[in-house]
């Protein structure tokens, strides 16, 4: 959407893993999964324009947790310039809704929101560029997409599923005061965690609450880590499930984010103010949404 005749107002929206099962380590270093991913109406902006040089400015609840000397923003405009995507420089103003490193997608979002806008400027196909893209981040294939999908692979494998919402569900996310890197999420990951693959023909109908309640009921394999960290997510995730209204819940990605399972975005308000008012998740971040 244009603002003006600089800048480019775009949005990234927030991944939500309904389940994740990891199935063994690659030779890579980088560990098969399979994934339900949807996208939520909690989500970062990002405002683009011309520029000498290429720059980040980061505003919004989340700023002060960004490493701005190592940005996937700066990353991603490194990658389009080098593979001729893009001939300019840029100024990016960032608005940080979404929390860093807390299962929830948010710096691959902002990355993937920007090769969206200049691979459909440049008219050039993102399946060109996939396995580039693979390497700064491996959600950034599905945040391109920011549709209901089925991701496996090392997250590059991507089949959208019911692309038309219409569920109208609501989800609380809960995120405890730490925050966990994905690598080191999944360098504590051992073979006791890994789950048998599964050939997958019927996919749960990702537009509707009982999809979703189905989806989140396969699990993520991550609640199985034996850790401090881990052991905290699972009894929030109990303390969410006990909450008026909640179908199912779990956790999002590596964590620490969890999340619970409502049949509207209205039942998921009364479950927030609830928990604000009986002070059940102490020290915690909170918010209450709907689906992208």
């Amino acid at each position: 959407m244009k603002l003006n005749d600089k800048a480019i107002l775009l949005e990234a929206p927030a991944k939500l893993n309904l389940s994740l099962k990891i199935h063994n380590k690659r030779k890579s270093g980088y560990h098969s999964i399979s994934s339900y991913i949807i996208f939520l109406n909690l989500k970062d902006t990002l405002s683009i324009s011309y520029s000498k040089t290429n720059t980040v400015n980061i505003f919004g609840q989340h700023k002060s947790f960004v490493n701005k000397a190592n940005n996937l923003i700066l990353d991603t405009l490194s990658l389009c310039r080098e593979n001729m995507i893009i001939n300019r420089n840029y100024n990016i103003i960032l608005n940080k809704d979404i929390p860093v490193s807390a299962g929830l997608g948010g710096g691959s979002a902002d990355s993937a929101s920007l090769l969206r806008y200049f691979l459909n400027k440049s008219k050039k196909k993102f399946s060109d560029y996939k396995s580039l893209v693979s390497n700064l981040g491996s959600d950034i294939p599905a945040c391109f997409y920011s549709k209901p999908l089925f991701a496996d692979g090392i997250g590059e494998r991507i089949k959208i599923i019911n692309s038309i919402q219409t569920s109208g569900a609501g989800f609380l996310l809960v995120k405890p005061e730490f925050s966990v890197l994905s690598k080191d999420a999944f360098s504590k990951v051992n073979s006791q965690v890994f789950s048998q693959k599964k050939n997958v023909s019927n996919h749960p109908n990702l537009s509707s609450i009982s999809g979703f309640y189905e989806a989140i009921s396969i699990g993520n394999d991550f609640n199985k880590v034996e850790n401090k960290e881990y052991n905290t997510t699972n009894l929030i995730q109990i303390k969410i499930k006990k909450l008026p209204g909640c179908l199912n819940s779990s956790l999002s990605g590596s964590g620490p984010t969890c999340f619970g399972l409502f049949k509207s975005v209205h039942d998921a308000k009364k479950a927030y103010v609830f928990s604000k008012k009986n002070l059940i998740f102490k020290n915690c971040w909170m918010v209450y949404c709907g689906v992208y």
